[in-house]
């Protein structure tokens, strides 16, 4: 880590993008809203997005379980 503190726009951030549908239409505009969501809190917070993660699924039926989320393991590499 450096001895010198970054200032705010030059703090690294990634993007959370998940998304759980019916309707792989519903879904695609749900993942939009969501990443302009992000991308305004972001400049309001003065980050630096560098990368995204996002997680869609297109539901078959009612119920969705996940307990273990695999694409999140590579997320502390993507700040380097």
């Amino acid at each position: 880590m450096s001895t010198v503190d970054p200032s705010p726009t030059d703090l690294p951030a990634i993007s959370y993008i998940r998304v759980a549908s019916v309707d792989p239409n519903d879904a695609a505009r749900a993942v939009e809203r969501q990443r302009a969501q992000i991308a305004l809190a972001a400049r309001h917070l003065g980050l630096r997005l560098v990368d995204e993660f996002a997680l869609l699924h297109v539901r078959t039926s009612r119920i969705l379980k996940h307990r273990v989320r695999p694409h999140l393991t590579g997320l502390p590499d993507s700040l380097d």
